[in-house]
């Protein structure tokens, strides 16, 4: 019998999902009510009777999507972020649903791994990231992106949950100790300063994080900085290089895309129960929605 899928929602990451599934052998139904062609309503019987369903519409509709082909018993892939809000994050949580994987693509690239590696059993003492971008490179300036009732929010819920994603697989993040933001241009946030508290094998640290999408368009940064007792460790996602104490590391450089791993894992999750992944599915977006409570508050 032929493995079927359904990808709702046929934008960018619709399109990355379909081309990994068809790779994998899979028959892919496709909707979305904006393209001509493609099946228009996510509720169409037809649908019924496909075993996975990937989930890549705006952030908004991820929830209501996902708790409908749930209650289908389909297994069910959400696109980050899987809510936009705590009452949809939290309902999702305690449905305790095996049929549900959340997707965090950031966190199987392969420089992480590497990382993971050198760092192997030594304590991290603190972490920098620093992130700038030019979101125009990426989103038109009427993109739903730039809606927050859409969105759920600017730079912190597009890559900052990516960012945190990928701390979570290195430490235990134990708290939000500082937080601001900013929105200049935009009516979502475009600047953002934050520091973490964090656990590493008996150790405490401090997580200092920066997120810009204003910057220079042809200048864009993506850094983490991992300091240990006897290491510091650059990566570098926009150029994937790693350099440790100072001088630039070899590694292999693998084929397979961050999306391709991530995928894989998805359907070793909903035939096992196992993922690499270390942390709960729902800690990156608590994180996220926990800030803008703090920003709230201030």
């Amino acid at each position: 019998m032929n493995k079927t899928a359904a990808i709702i929602g046929y934008g960018k990451m619709g399109k990355i999902y379909h081309s990994i599934l068809l790779k994998m052998g899979f028959e892919v139904a496709i909707c979305d009510p904006n393209i001509e062609g493609l099946i228009k309503d996510y509720r169409d019987l037809g649908l019924e009777f496909v075993e996975y369903v990937f989930v890549t519409t705006p952030p908004n509709l991820h929830f209501e999507i996902g708790k409908y082909f749930l209650g289908l018993d389909k297994k069910v892939f959400l696109e980050k972020p899987p809510a936009i809000n705590f009452n949809q994050a939290q309902s999702l949580k305690q449905s305790g649903s095996k049929n549900l994987y959340c997707g965090y693509h950031a966190a199987f690239n392969r420089l992480f791994e590497v990382v993971s590696k050198l760092i192997g059993n030594t304590a991290i003492k603190s972490i920098e990231v620093i992130n700038a971008e030019n979101i125009y490179n990426y989103h038109a300036p009427d993109s739903w992106v730039m809606d927050p009732t859409v969105s759920g929010g600017g730079c912190l819920m597009d890559n900052g949950i990516n960012t945190f994603s990928v701390l979570y697989n290195f430490v235990d993040v134990t708290g939000i100790q500082a937080y601001s933001q900013k929105s200049r241009q935009l009516p979502v946030e475009d600047l953002v300063q934050a520091q973490f508290t964090f656990n590493s094998i008996n150790e405490q640290g401090l997580i200092s994080y920066s997120s810009d999408w204003l910057a220079a368009k042809d200048n864009e940064i993506r850094v983490f900085k991992f300091v240990t007792e006897d290491s510091e460790i650059v990566v570098n996602q926009a150029n994937n290089t790693i350099v440790l104490n100072g001088k630039l590391h070899d590694f292999d450089i693998t084929r397979t895309s961050e999306y391709e791993r991530m995928v894989i894992d998805t359907f070793e999750y909903f035939e096992t129960g196992k993922t690499k992944l270390k942390f709960d599915f729902f800690e990156p977006i608590e994180l996220v929605l926990g800030c803008y409570k703090v920003a709230n508050q201030s």
